[in-house]
């Protein structure tokens, strides 16, 4: 079983850019193996803003996504790389945003997204097409399908998160 989550904590949760770093770091720190495209693991805050203040947008926002597994999946090596190989390719499709994305084996395993909603090339916000989530969901569940994992057992929560107030 699967479950796909798009997290929107109240606003006191990532109320400033020292609160989003914070995040960034537990990503890092608690992966087991991480990843990032179109940005720098190290600079990926400093990146998201580059975008948008390129593209004069200010988004103040950015998309946390987590997609977590059954807590009795095995934690064996073999489970790291499957675990790498869905989050590498989550980010593929989504190959014009800039993200961080980290697996996490503790308790139960999990992926971190950390996606900036900024078309890095295009300048386009994805949040303001109203579709986009469902979109993200789409993607995962494809991805998470052709891993092997049964469709009818992925289940997902929306939420938000802001960037910065």
């Amino acid at each position: 079983m699967a479950k796909i989550m798009i997290f929107n904590e109240d606003e006191t949760k990532y109320w400033d850019e020292e609160a989003i770093t914070a995040v960034s770091d537990y990503i890092i720190r608690g992966s087991a193996n991480i990843g990032s495209q179109n940005c720098f693991s190290e600079y990926v805050i400093d990146g998201f803003k580059g975008v948008q203040k390129y593209y004069g947008i200010d988004t103040q926002r950015l998309i946390h996504l987590v997609v977590s597994f059954n807590p009795n999946s095995s934690k064996e090596p073999w489970q790291l790389i499957r675990l790498s190989i869905v989050a590498d390719t989550i980010a593929k499709e989504l190959d014009r945003y800039q993200i961080l994305w980290g697996v996490h084996l503790i308790n139960n395993p999990h992926i971190h997204l950390m996606i900036n909603p900024v078309n890095c090339f295009t300048g386009e916000n994805m949040i303001h097409n109203t579709e986009w989530k469902k979109q993200i969901v789409c993607i995962c569940k494809e991805v998470l399908r052709f891993m092997g994992i049964d469709g009818r057992s992925i289940r997902y929560v929306i939420r938000e998160d802001f960037l910065y107030r």
